[in-house]
């Protein structure tokens, strides 16, 4: 009922009017609520408001705002002398679908975005002459008069109604929750007259498509544009909360709605994404400041520096803060902000079609899936490609599953071109969302068994509940061998193929009900397969519109074969091959012909190998030394290899060999990389997908350090690992099978293999003396088949070496005296074999090639031993001699000997001193004439690779002979060559340590390792222990040698480089330039010595700030090098890519852009993306291409490149880290702010770790993430980070080099937004002026800091001076970067210019 407006509060007969009694009773409950702790809710004063824009009927123009608010003033509230009993509506939260449960979830993120509204709380006269009781005179006058009658004034409403737009797009149930709780905000601040909600549908393409309805079922729809009707002028908002993922957002027709509405009302979007995916999105916004002095002006009226006839539409997130600032500027108490803006135009277009998406493979699209998103959203769509993509399965495997995943992962993967919709059907069954056909099988290839197994449980249990057909499945995944096939009709295909899928990419085991589930489905429908509902129909291919984000989806790369790098899934797999023809891959050792026994152990290894398990736990062949570990892993290859496509065979006693051993598996597997930093993670991502084998066995044989081994087993994968080891500590790790010595029956039957005449009795005594060691079984049937000794009398020679006994591993075992029969026979028949037995036992139980034994020059050893190893026939009788009698074994494919290592332990602990010298000196002789003298050849390095076991065994940098010590040098050179940094550093640090003791350390020997030592301590980021052994070397050849020396100059280049690393420019450059001229004067400018001196040196030009002076020398270097070297040389390539960095750094960014694009385009030709030149130039290319305005491929570019470093040389790498910076640069030119400063500050920290607080680099990433901070609007921080920068780096490289005038340009920008302008005028300005001074005014940095200056100069009022450098550094900027650069774009919208340093290579 209405009141007139002098009628009292109070109803007729003074009763209280609904409101006040509504207020006590709320007051009553809160009492009683302080003795319970529960406080109620306030109490509600909304109701529904009438029809408004949005309900009107259609054909009908929707009536204006002005009725809406007489209707409201005029309801019964008016006048109640309630200030804020104004409508509301009461459900903002239900409209857009179930009601959250928001007094429990995040309340304190609403509270924070509620309070960031008050600034939307003002009050106005009501236009509509209602009045209100004034409490406050009415008291005065009471005091006064002693009269309660009631002093009435006009009475005062909120000044804004609020229209807020829900995105209901396909995907809008994914942010149901994030926009229920922002909407809830509305309502909480109490500050709007009117809240209306309306629902808009963004999955169409035309502007005129677009409607908006409400929360009613039975609401019509009505146009968008209905909302751009002319309003009361400062009186409405309009809030549009979305994703941005319709096809609407992408061909421009929400724009176009964006700027109809904002042409009469305050407009802004609120995007529900993370900022990082803005850009994958059809909101792209630019950072810019927007300018307003009137509260709820339209977004027209925005001040700002879109072009003409364009609206600047604000876009925020849901983070308090820029709620706050929002709010500050719409209500004008804020005049500037800076913010995301989109610039939209009402102006109609011809085209409103998105544009056809490139078909793409289901590999390619995996692949940039991949690349392009965050882990945590590629495992969740790994996760989700076993479960049909219902919202209730994905919600469930999300929480459950992947509990770390929220709801912006979800929507980059239902964002992404992996999926596509399927069934729009409303049934229980119906799924409403496939992946695209192929993308299934390729994701279920990443993931693990493990997590698939747990899928399919959580999903079938989940929709048992509800399908009961369904509940058969779980016993079909739990026990797929027993498990019946349930009966499921036809119309559940949608939910049980990715069941199917999951279960034939699990193979093994599931591979059979896999089957049996699609016969099933076929006998529903005859004897033809179709395509299952949904998921395999070529008609059922995905559309151009099912693609969210196709603007920024990365081009695919060209094949590599770097398997962490490249999409390893799209490696075909192999062809099924017939049970009879061999195993593909296979390096298993020779197989012993004399296997006996040990067939329960087999079995059991083989039950265990076949169960079928999710996850790859080795098994593990425990026991110890001669029990015949290795025989029995050896013997299962052979009798199983029909099971397997690939059985690689491992030998782990050293590190080394095992990286050689992935690196020989990733040649079989055509991967194509020969560096083990880059086979090793290639070969485990390889197998773990199971490509392009998925049935592998890999043998680690004698793996005895457990933790190094573990690291080099694939993450789970389809195949299996056994392990033979004498460590206990594989106990933890793996299923542990012990090996023990033979029964007495096993060795009965291998004696009687050897002599089947032996009798039970006779067999038995052996076997007892010997204590059934395999190794000694074997040794002794062998000594009885070759020589026919009757047994007593074998038993009368083995007691009179009863007393010698072998220690292994705690037990005493015989084999020493039974192999001690062996050696006197030998001694006696022939010397010349007991000999090479005695040299071989000091060197590696791995295999001897038989080239070794043939390299006899300048031998030292017994006469009978060298005229052996002289002639190829007596040397072939004395190997014969010693196989003879099992003390050894000769491989005849590929020609070596190898002996036991409890062989070679019985042989060394009986010679005496002397001889163990003898012998082992003649082993080490032996090694260095086998040196093939070129590291560098990569022809010659498995002739390394076969001698590094029996360098590292028989301790040859202990060798007194220079060859020797020679071949020790070129097996470290190898190793780092190869790219074995680990065993690089470890031969180093043992050839100083033992060849300072035993030389001096200044002998030369010592000096020629300890600069390989430092060369190997700057890879591990030691510089500081680095440069003292590279200037003890320096010193030391310096003084014997002279100055001049090309050792002393060698050393010297060493020295250099160390102090780049430390940050010591100014001391590297003195250094280098004096090798330089040393070099040019002895040898000439063309020596090859002398044009990588000066290739060095440029280097330190560029680091000590002087671009121009190393731009000079590298093109007289350039020149030189293609005259003399050839230019397809790599250094005539690394002085080419130089040059490029110095046209960069001398400010002409297109012309080094160019450059550096077909350099890459012909490294990528000539080698593969994983090559170093290669990655480089990737990464080079990223900088320059920023540099010259190309802002998306730059940072395309720095994804590859960052992936590519990361693989290769991990996080924490120098070269990793520069890159990782660059992309944290790139993504700030994006918008992308929040990732940009967690890279960057990422980035930072580990230049910190690496390099130390006092070299540049530090201080440069510091400068980098604070523009990212200022942009945020986290000034004070990016003040105090700038700040600090510019005192180290003024410290560092003094107050003129580029660096540090950038950071002075960045942190001017500091003060000018704090306000300080007068300080930025004055370092703009004195920055300024030492830029041009070095490098001249056109340079853009320059141009960068005059720009800033004008609008320092503007800001102090100085207008005519600011005009007039402004029009000046704008013809500047168009001179070198041309019309079309971003930075003009953004200079003509006032944005101040933010520079960034990346990091040169030291």
């Amino acid at each position: 009922m209405s009141r007139s407006a002098g009628q009292s509060p109070l109803g007729r007969e003074g009763a209280p009017h609904w409101q006040e009694a509504a207020d006590l009773l709320w007051l009553a409950a809160h009492a009683v609520a302080g003795r319970t702790g529960e406080l109620p809710s306030a109490p509600s004063r909304a109701r529904q408001d009438p029809p408004g824009p949005a309900e009107a009927p259609p054909g009908h123009q929707a009536p204006p705002a002005q009725g809406a608010d007489t209707d409201v003033t005029g309801g019964e509230a008016a006048g109640s002398g309630m200030p804020f009993a104004v409508t509301l509506e009461p459900a903002v939260h239900e409209v857009v679908g179930e009601r959250a449960d928001l007094t429990v979830s995040e309340p304190r993120r609403r509270r924070a975005v509620s309070q960031a509204m008050r600034a939307f709380r003002r009050l106005v006269e009501s236009p509509h002459g209602a009045a209100e009781v004034d409490e406050e005179a009415t008291a005065e006058q009471a005091a006064g008069d002693d009269l309660w009658l009631p002093v009435f004034a006009p009475a005062r409403e909120r000044l804004l109604e609020l229209d807020v737009v829900i995105d209901d797009g396909r995907f809008a149930i994914l942010h149901r929750a994030a926009a229920n709780r922002f909407a809830a905000a509305f309502t909480d601040v109490a500050a709007f007259r009117v809240i209306r909600t309306h629902l808009l549908d963004a999955d169409v393409e035309r502007e005129s498509e677009l409607r908006l309805r409400t929360g009613r079922a039975d609401a019509p729809a009505t146009p968008a544009s209905a909302l751009a009707l002319p309003g009361r002028t400062g009186r409405r908002l309009i809030v549009v909360l979305t994703d941005g993922i319709g096809d609407a957002w992408h061909t421009g027709a929400a724009h176009r709605m964006l700027a109809r509405w904002g042409e009469n009302n305050a407009v802004v979007v609120v995007h529900l994404l993370p900022a990082r995916l803005w850009r994958r999105t059809g909101i792209a916004p630019e950072r810019a400041e927007l300018r307003n002095t009137k509260p709820a002006a339209a977004a027209v009226e925005y001040g700002s520096a879109v072009p003409p006839g364009m609206v600047p539409v604000p876009v925020i997130g849901t983070a308090a803060g820029q709620v706050k600032g929002w709010a500050e500027f719409v209500m004008g108490s804020r005049a500037r902000w800076s913010c995301g803006v989109l610039a939209c135009s009402s102006a109609e277009t011809d085209h409103e079609s998105r544009e056809p998406e490139e078909d793409a493979s289901a590999e390619e699209r995996v692949w940039r899936f991949r690349m392009g998103v965050s882990p945590v959203a590629f495992e969740l769509a790994v996760h989700l490609a076993a479960a049909p993509l219902t919202m209730s399965v994905m919600r469930l495997v999300q929480r459950k599953l992947v509990p770390h995943a929220s709801d912006a992962h979800l929507a980059e993967v239902l964002g992404s071109d992996l999926i596509r919709r399927a069934d729009s059907g409303e049934t229980p069954l119906s799924v409403p969302y496939d992946f695209v056909p192929g993308v299934r099988a390729e994701l279920l290839q990443a993931g693990r068994r493990s997590e698939t197994a747990e899928v399919l449980v959580a999903v079938v249990d989940h929709l048992g509940q509800e399908v009961d057909e369904l509940r058969g499945l779980r016993d079909m995944i739990v026990s797929p061998g027993s498990a019946s096939v349930p009966d499921l009709p036809r119309e559940l295909s949608p939910l049980v193929e990715p069941t199917v899928s999951a279960l034939e990419a699990m193979a093994g085991r599931y591979t059979v009900p896999a089957r049996r589930i699609r016969d099933a489905f076929r006998g529903h429908e005859g004897t033809s397969e179709p395509a299952l509902a949904g998921h395999a129909s070529s008609r059922d291919l995905p559309r151009p519109e099912d693609t969210v984000y196709p603007h920024v989806v990365k081009d695919p790369s060209p094949p590599d074969p770097f398997g962490v790098t490249i999409n390893m899934s799209a490696v075909p797999l192999a062809a099924k091959r017939e049970s009879h023809e061999p195993t593909p891959v296979w390096n298993v050792p020779q197989k012993n012909v004399s296997f006996t026994g040990r067939e329960e152990m087999l079995a059991l290894l083989h039950e265990r190998l076949s169960a079928g398990t999710t996850a790859v736990l080795p098994e593990a062949l425990h026991g110890l030394g001669g029990v015949g570990k290795s025989q029995i892993a050896i013997e299962y290859c052979y009798r199983h290899q029909d099971k397997y496509d690939l059985i690689w065979w491992i030998p782990s006693e050293r590190l080394t060999m095992v990286r050689q051993a992935f690196v020989d598996l990733a040649v079989h597997l055509d991967l194509n990389v020969t560096e083990p930093n880059v086979a090793v993670p290639a070969v485990k991502e390889a197998l773990r997908l199971g490509r392009p084998y998925a049935d592998w066995l890999l043998v680690f044989d004698n793996a005895e350090n457990v933790d190094e081994i573990r690291k080099f087993f694939p993450t789970n994968g389809p195949g299996k690992i056994m392990v033979t080891s004498r460590s206990r500590d594989w106990f933890s790790y793996a299923a542990p099978l012990e090996v023990d010595v033979f029964t007495r029956e096993e060795s009965r039957e291998l004696l009687r293999l050897r002599g089947p005449e032996l009798s039970d009795q006779d067999a038995d005594e052996i076997s007892s003396r010997l204590g059934d060691l395999p190794l000694a079984i074997e040794q002794a049937a062998v000594w009885l088949s070759e020589t026919g000794m009757p047994t007593s009398e074998y038993l009368q020679l083995f007691d009179e070496h009863s007393t010698e006994l072998l220690q292994v591993e705690g037990a005493e075992v015989p084999v020493a005296a039974a192999w001690n029969v062996s050696f006197d026979r030998l001694r006696e028949s022939h010397p010349a074999a007991l000999q090479l037995l005695q040299v071989c036992a000091f060197l590696a139980p791995e295999p001897i090639p038989r080239s070794l034994l043939t390299s006899s020059r300048d031998m030292e050893g017994p006469p009978e031993l060298l005229q052996a190893l002289r002639d190829p026939i007596a040397l072939s009788r004395t190997t014969r001699a010693i196989n003879q009698y099992a003390l050894a074994k000769l491989n005849y494919r590929d020609n070596t000997i190898s002996l036991h290592r409890l062989v070679q332990r019985v042989v060394t602990s009986q010679l005496s001193d002397d001889d163990r010298m003898l012998f082992r000196h003649c082993g080490h002789l032996m090694l260095a004439n086998a040196d093939p003298k070129a590291p560098g050849n990569r022809a010659r390095w498995p002739e390394y690779h076969a001698l590094f076991p029996h360098v590292f065994a028989s301790k040859l940098e202990e060798c007194t002979d220079p060859w020797a010590r020679e071949l020790f040098l070129n097996l470290i050179d190898f190793l780092y060559l190869w790219g074995d940094h680990n065993g690089f550093i470890s031969m180093a640090q043992r050839a100083v340590d033992t060849w300072s003791e035993n030389l001096g350390p200044e002998h030369d020997a010592t000096l020629a390792a300890e600069l390989r030592l430092g060369r190997a301590l700057r890879l591990f980021a030691d510089f500081h222990a680095a440069y003292r052994h590279h200037l003890h070397a320096r010193d030391a050849l310096r003084d014997r040698l002279g100055p001049d020396h090309e050792r002393t100059l060698e050393a010297q280049g060493y020295l250099g480089a160390d102090l780049r690393y430390l940050g010591r420019f100014d001391e590297a450059l003195e250094i280098d330039r004096q090798a330089y001229e040393t070099l040019r004067r002895r040898f000439g400018p063309d020596d090859p010595l002398t044009l990588e001196q000066a290739h060095l040196l440029a280097i330190d030009y560029r680091l000590t700030g002087d671009p121009v002076r190393a731009r000079e020398l590298d093109e007289d270097t350039y020149r030189r090098k293609q005259e003399v070297l050839g230019p397809d040389n790599l250094s005539t390539i690394s002085s080419r890519v130089a040059l490029t960095v110095d046209i960069m750094e001398c400010g002409h960014y297109l012309e080094a852009r160019n450059l550096q694009e077909i350099h890459t385009n012909e490294m990528r030709r000539r080698f593969q993306n994983s090559h170093p030149g290669t990655m480089d130039a990737i990464g080079l290319l990223s900088v320059m291409s920023r540099k010259a305005g190309r802002q998306d491929e730059a940072l395309k570019l720095s994804e590859e490149a960052m992936s590519l470093f990361r693989a290769r040389y991990g996080e924490k790498a120098q070269t990793t880290v520069a890159i990782t910076l660059n992309h944290a640069i790139n993504l700030r030119h994006i918008g992308d702010l929040t990732q940009s400063v967690e890279l960057g500050l990422r980035a930072k920290q580990l230049y910190e770790e690496i390099f130390g607080p006092d070299h540049a680099n530090s201080p440069t990433a510091a400068v980098n993430v604070a523009v990212g901070l200022r942009l945020m609007g986290r000034v004070e921080e990016a003040r105090d980070l700038d700040r600090q920068a510019l005192e180290d780096l003024t410290r560092l490289l003094g107050a003129e080099h580029p660096r540090t005038l950038i950071c002075a340009i960045n942190y001017a920008s500091d003060l000018y937004e704090l306000g300080e302008h007068e300080q930025a005028l004055e370092l703009d300005r004195r920055t300024l002026e030492q830029l041009r001074e070095g490098q001249g005014a056109d340079h853009p940095t320059a141009l960068a800091c005059a720009f800033n200056l004008s609008m320092d100069l503007q800001a102090v009022g100085r207008e005519a001076e600011a005009a007039t450098l402004l029009s000046e550094t704008l013809a500047g900027y168009r001179r070198v970067l041309g019309e079309d650069h971003p930075a003009i774009k953004s200079r003509g919208q006032g944005k101040r210019a933010n520079c960034d340093i990346y990091p040169i290579s030291v």
